[in-house]
């Protein structure tokens, strides 16, 4: 993770961790789950109820449940 921007480190280190987060969008919706997966437009969110695509663009806040761990190798 080299050339990683501060949002991949943290959104690399929330799959890692597999730890439950709440991601706030930009209309006041909030959402809760896992981070399974991103990429440089999308963020996949799973939860019981079952996987949520959601734009970075309409995402306000990601507040995660616990600190992840950014230690890079």
């Amino acid at each position: 993770m080299g050339n990683a921007n501060i949002q991949d480190t943290f959104l690399q280190a929330l799959c890692e961790s597999g730890s439950s987060v709440n991601i706030f969008l930009v209309s006041g919706i909030r959402l809760k789950g896992v981070v399974e997966s991103f990429d440089m437009h999308l963020v996949v969110l799973s939860s019981p109820q079952g996987s949520q695509v959601i734009y970075k663009h309409v995402i306000s806040t990601i507040l995660p449940d616990k600190q992840p761990n950014y230690s890079r190798s």
